[in-house]
């Protein structure tokens, strides 16, 4: 009997456009409200998880979660509070943050590096362009980024929404992490994606505390050791006592990998890398957001649909 959901956003829970289909908040409304748990397990923050729960209708319910940061918050959302969070070793974060600043100057005047923003639990900081230049012709901090999503999401609102929601206070240009605490993670931002390859060979050889990953094309994302959305899943888990056996995950992408090898129930869909669809327990030929409507029937509301 699945207690338990846990699904990714982008490309899983949500469409190409940022859209949820009806049908499947329809079929995650009626789980939850059947008394299965649900929590969304992403590398976005809190808030812009909590546009996702508002547009779900769930943002009052209880036993509603969100595995954030891959994992490295986990939030209650009907009592607003986080059950637990890790951050990344503040010596390691120091160096990290210069390490990065010394790649983006190697490369040749005009040449792209990395755009790295350091997300501390209240704060968005971001390298000063002079040492880390933008991915894009013109300038993209991290909340444009997450601004853009924000407004497919939500829609003619969206840009209410945005200034009503968005996580942090201010975006800062920093030189250092010295005086950061409490950070949560760092976001890079390639648009050479051989130089992700790169970096990560000189971060890896460091030994940090940290997992180097990536939720999109051009991103990487370093987070605390030990944190993914496998370790969320179990932590989870084990707050709410609930077996693994009792879980569902969904997920598209690299970053579920972990997740979607924890759990003895995972989908993902026919367009997935095959790593992904390697892991999985279930394939299904689906689309993005219609695949989870689809398999939370399967699993959870005795409904069978076939394409």
């Amino acid at each position: 009997m699945i207690k338990l959901i846990f699904s990714d956003l982008d490309g899983t829970l949500l469409t190409k456009d940022k859209q949820i289909l009806d049908k499947t908040k329809n079929a995650v409304l009626q789980s939850v409200k059947n008394g299965v748990a649900f929590s969304i397990c992403t590398a976005r923050a809190v808030d812009e998880a909590m546009l996702i729960f508002k547009v779900l209708g769930l943002k009052d319910a209880k036993n509603v979660y969100c595995c954030c940061f891959n994992g490295g918050v986990i939030y209650d959302v009907k009592n607003k509070k986080i059950i637990y969070q890790k951050t990344v070793n503040h010596k390691h974060a120091v160096e990290i943050f210069e390490e990065v600043k010394k790649f983006a100057k190697t490369k040749a005047k005009g040449k792209i590096g990395a755009h790295i923003h350091c997300i501390s639990d209240k704060d968005v900081y971001k390298g000063k362009n002079k040492d880390v230049a933008d991915f894009t012709s013109k300038p993209m901090p991290f909340y444009w980024w997450n601004k853009e999503f924000t407004y497919k999401m939500t829609g003619p609102e969206g840009e209410n929404l945005y200034a009503n929601n968005w996580p942090v206070k201010k975006d800062i240009e920093i030189d250092s992490v010295n005086d950061i605490q409490n950070i949560t993670k760092f976001v890079l931002y390639f648009e050479d994606l051989k130089d992700r390859v790169n970096l990560y060979k000189i971060l890896g050889a460091k030994k940090y505390d940290v997992e180097l990953s990536s939720s999109h094309k051009n991103n990487g994302e370093v987070n605390p050791k030990g944190i993914t959305k496998g370790a969320a899943v179990k932590k989870l888990c084990a707050l709410s006592k609930i077996k693994l056996s009792e879980t569902l995950c969904l997920g598209d992408n690299f970053n579920d990998l972990t997740m979607l090898e924890v759990c003895p129930n995972s989908v993902t869909l026919l367009t997935a890398p095959d790593e992904v669809k390697k892991v999985s327990t279930v394939v299904l030929d689906f689309g993005p957001s219609e695949f989870v409507g689809q398999a939370v029937d399967m699993f959870i509301n005795n409904k069978v649909s076939k394409k």
